[in-house]
Parts: structure tokens; sequence; C-alpha cells
């Protein structure tokens, strides 16, 4: 006979069947055959996954529902309940937020077969949501019970790409105050030029134009622009050190000023301060376009606009941009419906010189007629849009600070807007974008970036370039950032990978699923990052389970499970602060059938358990389970989600088995003053074969068995622990931990830490050296490490 010690710990987790035999990868000692409601630990340990805690059930159980993340602060965290009945809810610290007696809720215009494809992103107090099939939406807090949805606001673009039709627009007004005279017809003896208006309106814009002599050194030096307010003169504007100036030379100003005045006065600063001295040309004043009355917008023709359908109904809010006179782009924001060549507008920018058609205009990019934006996301400052049905492969971007302007100014300056088509032969319709180190989008054909041209500068709307990244295809699944690698999942979401710079500076996609790449078949519906206490990346996949993955990269831990909530399938998941300091909650949507009805409720992974400041009567190992803590009972009511249901509860630490909720409640053998009841779980591994090596080779092939077995477990109250046996042989598990026998009611269970001696049933003919640890107690489990003893044959 020969005999064999093994040492093995878990950090790679649930691996692969396709590795077979491959004992001689580094890995082999530290993975799993088999790994079920257990959570990898970086440490190289399994621990038991904590229950999930019942929150509430949805709007409507019979409509799917979407998890969304709001993380205004550390302290204020919320979970958006996306209903498909189109109700939204909050949650704050795993409670459903009331107004009165009733769950706080707004609406919103997404149908349930659209919420898993809404792409989110948040800053500050304040959501971004998009879809392709919906105008853009804004989710502002103001409160725990005032929220409000809003169409997000698009200014001065963004826009489509110029067509090649013979199409004018013709303007019916100038969309000015006036346009005021000049030094040749105002007297200029006291230094300044002002303008009085039949009655008081807002002036944000204007444009000076030099003098139409030769005499320019007698041009303004600088001015201050005041409104008279019945009272004083207030400020408006300061130009100083102007120079430069060219003769009818036409220059442009911008100011905040959203006051209405009934005076305007330019105090002029001339040559050497001699005011007399003072010679300009024409000023056009531009009046506030929310103080506009709409003027008429006429098409030539129908060419060009809305596929050639004309202007639309639906069009009402969108941007035109137009090149005016002195190649000075202008825009203007349609307000009104008219006819398919005829629109009402407000004139935004600049007081028009003329009345004569525009040749060379484009409509904007987002409507129902081209299409909406598929997702969103934030990138240096700037929020980011990407493919819509007239432009799937381009990227939109706000003003650097303004997420609401996408103008472009003349000449071009870096914090304008952005209009990004990608250019590759590989590139389909945009799915998703990723706020990495470079701006990153996920198409089903490539991975694509862009960031600056010039490495040294930061990125800009005058520094930008694309840059070729990973052929393999990406999934619509938003990605996810972890420690500032961005993670995507392939197409057909059932790999994950990894987009991380590579040689020469580029990007490279490694799978990071590979190991584990059978848990993924199904495809993952939805994830999310849990950074706290384990870093955990929890994907819902398309069979209902969870699966797992321990994602440590600085450690170079990967490490996969599998996890069944006990009579549910999970749809969805989010994760925000938790209520305790140093942790996050994990929250699940459940589908689940209770007492005949379908049900779908919020839950929350409780947090882990932990021996240095628990005690066993804190454990929470139930699902859809909830707590009591106060005065002694032996009723316990309130369980009404689980009706009907079969339930387990650990009760001041002892466990209390065979229970079913009717009513809502469930009666105790004893009474208890700390409670934890809900549907009990299991959970099981079963370790790799052991295979050797041998002086004479590897055990593969061998007959061997499990002589003897140590488990080394930490603050744990239950694990059966066996061989794993075959296809004709089921050998007994043994429990090696709970207290059984002569233990009274209502004596709790003690936790044990360090090697526990095991019972061990062996098999020559179908033992592989396979040992399993499981439990379905709702107790804590902590295993780090096991020794096998084996006997095999020669």
């Amino acid at each position: 006979m020969a005999y064999y010690s093994h040492t093995a710990t878990f950090d790679k987790g649930w691996t692969t069947p396709l590795l077979g035999s491959r004992s001689d990868v580094d890995f082999w000692l530290s993975s799993l055959s088999y790994c079920l409601n257990f959570n990898v630990l970086t440490h190289g340990g399994l621990r038991r996954r904590s229950g999930t805690r019942f929150i509430t059930e949805v709007a409507d159980s019979s409509q799917k529902t979407r998890l969304l993340p709001f993380k205004f602060s550390e302290e204020q965290s919320y979970v958006l309940v996306v209903n498909g009945n189109k109700t939204l809810r909050f949650i704050s610290e795993r409670q459903i937020l009331y107004s009165g007696t009733s769950p706080y809720s707004i609406s919103h215009p997404y149908a349930a077969a659209d919420l898993n494809r809404l792409s989110y992103t948040q800053f500050n107090d304040v959501a971004y949501i998009a879809h392709k099939n919906y105008q853009p939406r804004k989710l502002m807090r103001n409160s725990d019970i005032n929220w409000r949805f809003e169409t997000a606001a698009f200014n001065d673009g963004p826009y489509m790409d110029a067509e090649d039709v013979a199409t004018t627009l013709k303007p019916s007004d100038y969309g000015g105050l006036l346009i005021a005279s000049s030094s040749e017809s105002t007297s200029i003896d006291n230094g300044f030029a002002q303008f009085d208006l039949a009655a008081p309106q807002a002036l944000d814009n204007y444009w000076v134009e030099a003098t139409n002599t030769n005499i320019l050194n007698d041009s303004p030096s600088g001015w201050e622009l005041a409104g008279w307010d019945g009272a004083d003169w207030v400020v408006i504007h300061v130009v100083e050190g102007q120079t430069g100036w060219k003769r009818l030379g036409r220059y442009y100003f911008e100011t905040d000023n959203r006051r209405a005045f009934t005076k305007y006065r330019f105090n002029w600063m001339g040559p050497q301060g001699d005011a007399s001295r003072l010679r300009w040309g024409n000023i056009g004043l531009h009046r506030l376009a929310d103080e506009q009355v709409p003027s008429t917008l006429t098409a030539s023709s129908l060419n060009g606009i809305n596929g050639g359908a004309g202007f639309q109904t639906t069009d009402v809010g969108r941007s035109i941009r137009f090149m005016g006179v002195a190649s000075k782009w202008q825009w203007a924001k349609i307000t009104q419906y008219v006819s398919p060549s005829q629109v009402r507008v407000v004139l935004h920018g600049h007081r028009l010189l003329t009345l004569s058609p525009f040749a060379s205009w484009r409509m904007g990019a987002f409507s129902v007629a081209s299409g909406w934006p598929a997702s969103v996301t934030l990138f240096n400052e700037r929020l980011m849009w990407a493919r819509t049905n007239s432009q799937p492969v381009t990227v939109f971007g706000s003003k650097q600070g303004q997420f609401s302007d996408y103008g472009l100014s003349d000449p071009q300056v870096e914090t304008d807007g952005l209009s990004i088509t990608l250019l590759s032969s590989n590139q389909n319709e945009v799915l998703w974008l990723a706020d990495d180190e470079d701006l990153v989008t996920g198409s089903a054909g490539q991975i694509r970036s862009v960031g600056p041209a010039d490495i040294n500068k930061s990125f800009s709307a005058t520094n930008i370039t694309q840059r070729k990244g990973p052929t393999s295809g990406a999934a619509a699944l938003p990605p996810l950032s972890i420690g500032g690698v961005t993670l995507y999942a392939g197409t057909g979401a059932t790999k994950i990978r990894e987009l991380v710079r590579g040689d020469q500076n580029r990007y490279v996609a490694p799978e990071l699923s590979l190991l584990g790449e059978h848990l993924f078949k199904s495809g993952i519906v939805d994830w999310a990052f849990c950074e706290r206490p384990d870093p955990q990346i929890y994907c819902v996949m398309g069979n209902g389970s969870l699966v797992s993955v321990t994602y440590d990269r600085e450690q170079k831990v990967v490490g996969f499970a599998k996890h069944e909530i006990a009579g549910g399938a999970v749809e969805n998941v989010a994760v925000v602060s938790g209520i305790e300091e140093g942790f996050d909650d994990v929250y699940l949507c459940v589908c689940r059938t209770i007492n005949g009805k379908l049900k779908r409720y919020i839950e929350v992974l409780e947090r882990p358990f932990d021996g240095d400041i628990d005690t066993v009567e804190d454990a929470f190992h139930v699902d859809c389970g909830a707590s009591y803590n106060g005065a002694p009972i032996k009723t316990v009511t309130g369980l009404g989600h689980l009706e009907g249901e079969q339930v387990m509860a650990l009760a001041d630490g002892s466990v209390v088995s065979g229970l079913t909720v009717r009513n809502g409640s469930i009666e105790l053998p004893y009474e208890a003053s700390k409670l934890s009841i809900g549907l009990p779980f299991k959970s099981r591994a079963v370790t790799q074969p052991v295979a050797g090596p041998q002086q004479d080779g590897t055990l593969f092939g061998r007959n061997r068995t499990i002589i003897s077995a140590s488990i080394d477990v930490l603050n744990s109250g239950a694990v059966r622990t066996g061989a794993a046996g075959g296809e004709h042989w089921t050998p007994e598990l043994y429990e090696q931990l709970l207290k059984t026998g002569d233990t009274l009611f209502g004596d709790k269970i003690e936790l044990r830490t360090g090697f526990v001696p095991c019972d061990i049933s062996g098999s020559w003919m179908e033992g592989e050296g396979k040992l399993v640890f499981e439990t379905s107690e709702p107790l804590p489990l902590l295993v780090r490490s096991l020794v096998l003893q084996l006997e095999s044959t020669p």
C-alpha cells in the first residue's frame, strides 16, 4: 500500500470539468470540483454564504423588475425598484420608503420588456437613463421622498451629420432686441451708448462691429454693459483689453444674464481715456430665447428632413444648427410643429444679420425619427451618449462640466461638445460605454476606445483620437469598473473579459471566466460588484442562479462559486453601501411561488458572519428570512410573505426545524428572544480528486480511499463530511460539529475553531480521494483548509 497526505485550500473555487485530470496545473490543489452556496475567500478558505433577508414585495409581482443603485453618499444610498407596471419605488437602509401609510412611488415610462436594456449613470443627486426606444430621462433626488423624472435637456446639439441636399431653411425673425446705432448716429459726449426699450426684455448675447472708417485706433479698448432696473445700473458684462479691430469686423460676446431691463448702456473705455474720440459700428443685441415670441422657420423642400418625411410633431424640443452670415454657426430650438415644411422656433446665440435662407444646416441627433441614444456614461467631466438608429456607431459628448450643452465654439475650444463616429470594418452598433482611462465603447464586433491623441495632454474636443481594441465582441450587459479595470461580458454573455493594457500600450481582453466557464452557460443577465468585506462579483444567470466571482486583482485571486436561493429564481441585483460601516449590501429581486401565487420579492444578502463581532445568536443562514430581537416569545408573527412554507429557525442560538407558516405565523417549541427564521438552504463543496504525485507516477488510474481527514474551521457551528462516492456508491456523511442527542431545547450551539477530525466511510473501488463538506443548518461555516490521508494501490 502507498500513503499520501494532501492539504488543500480553495481560492480558485469551482473549476471547469474540462480540466479533467490536469493535476499538473498550479491551481489544482486550490480548486474544487463542486461549490454551492459558499463564497470563496481571498485568503484561500470557503465561507458559507449568508441568507437573504426579506425586504418587500414589488409593486406588481406579475411584472419584471429592475434594481438600480443610487449612491448619493456613504451615508445615503438607495435602491431604485423599477417595476414593469411603470412604478418606481425606493429602498433605503433595507426599508421601503413610505409617504404616509403607502410606499412612496413615482411613475416611469419604461415597459417591463425594456428594463434590462436601460443604461444608467449617476452623478451626485442626479441620474441619467438611456434606452434606444425612449427619450433620455433625468432622475433627480431632492429628499428621501421627493424625487422627480424629467426629460434630459439637449441644448445646441448634438447634431446629425450634414446631408448633401439643396433644401434651405428661411427664418422669419432676427431673434434679437434690435440692432443698436453706431457712433455715427449716437451721442458720445458722455462716453456711453444707451438704448431704451418699450418694455423690460432680457439680453444675453451681443455683437459689436468695428467702425466703417480707417481710424481703427479710435475703437473702444473695453466697456461695461449695464442694465437699468429702475433704481440702479446693474453691470452684466465687462470687456477689457479689446484689441485687433478690423474695419467692419464683427466681434461676438456672451453673458449669463437672464434679468429683464428697460434700458441698456455701454460705458465705453477709449484710447488714452478720451471717450470723445471713440468710433464703433452697429451693435446687435440678442433676446434671451426663453423670452422670444417664436418665429417661423420654413423649409424649401422636405428633402433631408427626417428621411424626406419633413418636420414631425415629435420634433418639438429638437435643435437645428445653421450657418449664418460671416460663417457663424448658430442654432434654434423647435417649439411648435406647423406643417411638414414649417416649424416655429426660438433663436439662440446671437441676433441674425439678415433673413436670408440658410443653405448649411443640421438637425439634432436625438428624436423619434432619428432614434434615441441607447447608452450613457460620465467621462472626463462630460455626459457621454452613444448609438441612435441613424448614427449607430457615433458617440456624443456634452461640453465639459455642462451636461445639457453640446455646442461648438468658433473657433473650437477644449471644453466644446463632441460627436465621434467610430471608424472600423468590425464596428457594430455601440452597445455600451465605459469610463476607463479612455472612453471604452462595446459592440458585438469589437471593443474600441476614444482617448487623447497626445497622451501628454488631457482628453478634450481639440485632443482626441480613436484606438482599436480587442475584436472579441461584447454583449449588451453594461460593463463593470473595478479598481480601474473594465470587465465586460462577451457576446452571448457567457464569458467575462478583463480589459487591460497589453504590449505596445494596446487594450487586450483575456477571459477572466475561463476556469469557471461551465457556470456561465445560461448567460449573465445582470451583475454587480460587492467590494466589502470581500471583493465579489455577483452574476445573475439566465437559469435563475447566482454565480459569485471572488476578484482581487492585486492578490491574483479569481475564484468561482454557484449560489441557489432557496425556493426562488434571481432576476436582478444591485449593490449599495450597507447599513453597517465596512459592508456593502447586495439586493436581489427574487421570483418565487408562495402559497400557489407568483411573487417577486426584494431581498438582501445578510452580511457575512464574523466571529470577532458576532455570537451564534447573530447568525443568519436562511433565505427570504426575517429576524426578531426582543422579549421572549413562542408565537412569531409577521411571516405572511412565507405563507404555507416549511421554514427553519435559529432561536437563541439553537436550531428549530419542522415549522410551517400558517396565517403568517409559526409556533416555537420554547420561548426565545433572538430569532432568525426562513427557508433552509444547503451549502455543499466537493474537493478535487487527489492526484499525487507518487514516485512512480500520479494517483490517477489507481484505486484509492481516504483513511483520515481533518477539516480546519473558524467559528463554525455545523458541517457534515464524508467521501464523495461514485456512480454506485453513496457513502454516509457524518455531522462533525453540531451538538445533538442530550442537549436541551434552548441550549445554544457552540462554535468551533481549529482542526476537527472527520469520520469517513471509504471505498476502494470508487473512491477518488474526494471529500464532501456540507450543511443545511442555519449556522455559520468557514473552512480554512483540510488535510487528507489517503491509501492507494501500488
